[in-house]
């Protein structure tokens, strides 16, 4: 006679708990190299888009490594924790939707373009798969060999035993972006059935214009030409056109020159200013990058996350969604809206309503 507690869906014994980043520009991906090395083996490069450090107590890894996990300082690694945060998306700045790929589709790399990279997915893996076999050698005498990485994950795979002893299913946190991604992926035509539980932190599932403002504020290349334009603009409407000759007349070229300096300094500021706004700013995104029309609420049709919200939601075949917002973020179009949120999906529009927390 026997009895047992069926363990909660949070259980992470046989789990790979992903963390997938928000928005990012384009130069905090990973650029094409060849000799990129596997997962298992790359010890110094993760990109620039990683949310969060395994030794960095003011990062979220490490919290919820610490808080949630409870793991001791001896597997808050990349190897050993139950969390996988290793690498940026090779460009932050994709659609949601060609990010996805990367995410789970196991041929994504076939072309070899980064190296030894593979999906996301199979690196949660790969840098945690240690096999331990005896080998005969040619002259018989038997030794014990250990492969890790993706040469271990591929004869793990080959035993369904033991394949069953590794984490291959999923629970992903993603923050901004990164959570639409994680829609993106298991709504997607691509997706493998592996993820269970999906919570995402303020991301902007209805879209938002956030990055075309940030695209519009970029300064352009003729920064130079836009100032004197503006000087040119802006002095007959400053100096009136009588009190500008009057000066000329009487030749008070001290205060006219002081004027005229003057409005330029003024209006060399104002462009100064939104360079360095620009500069300053931790992205810069450009009308180029697919996420720019993407995520943008006006856009419709292939591409866009309008194209994600009207998906038919087959509950059966999804996992488990937790959508968390903060107070005025960019879960929703509107930051108002925050208590529930309704999405029509399909031809049928079948109304769906996402759970939401309130995190003050």
């Amino acid at each position: 006679m026997s009895w047992s507690i069926p363990k909660p869906m949070e259980s992470i014994t046989n789990y790979n708990v992903m963390m997938l980043h928000g928005a990012l520009g384009a130069d905090k991906g990973i650029k094409e190299d060849n000799s990129l090395v596997e997962a298992n083996r790359d010890t110094s490069f993760r990109g620039k888009g990683h949310i969060g450090k395994y030794d960095s107590e003011n990062r979220l890894t490490y919290w919820l490594s610490k808080n949630a996990f409870e793991e001791p300082d001896s597997m808050r690694n990349v190897h050993d924790s139950y969390l996988y945060s290793w690498r940026s998306f090779t460009n932050p700045a994709n659609s949601s939707k060609n990010n996805a790929v990367e995410l789970g589709d196991r041929t994504w790399n076939k072309d070899k373009k980064f190296g030894g990279r593979r999906a996301l997915v199979e690196e949660a893996q790969e840098v945690k798969a240690i096999i331990t076999q005896e080998v005969v050698t040619d002259s018989g005498i038997r030794i014990d060999t250990t492969e890790k990485g993706q040469t271990a994950l591929e004869i793990i795979r080959q035993n369904p035993d033991r394949y069953r002893q590794l984490a291959s299913r999923y629970i992903l946190i993603g923050h901004s972006m990164g959570g639409v991604v994680s829609r993106e992926y298991v709504q997607g035509n691509f997706y493998n059935g592996d993820v269970d539980k999906i919570i995402t932190l303020d991301s902007p599932h209805e879209g938002t214009g956030a990055l075309n403002m940030i695209v519009a504020k970029n300064v352009s290349e003729d920064f130079g030409e836009n100032i004197k334009k503006n000087i040119l603009k802006s002095v007959p409407n400053t100096v009136s056109s009588a009190a500008f000759f009057s000066l000329v007349l009487t030749g008070d070229f001290g205060n006219l020159i002081s004027g005229v300096v003057g409005l330029a300094c003024y209006l060399a500021l104002d462009e100064i200013g939104d360079a360095a706004a620009t500069l300053a700013s931790p992205q810069k995104y450009f009308s180029t990058d697919s996420l720019v029309h993407y995520v943008d609420p006006k856009k419709h049709g292939f591409q866009t996350i309008d194209s994600l919200n009207r998906r038919p939601y087959i509950a059966d075949s999804l996992p488990m969604f937790r959508i968390m917002a903060g107070r005025n973020g960019m879960t929703f179009t509107d930051p108002q809206d925050h208590l529930a949120a309704f999405y029509y999906m399909g031809d049928r529009a079948t109304c769906f309503c996402w759970q939401i927390h309130l995190l003050s």
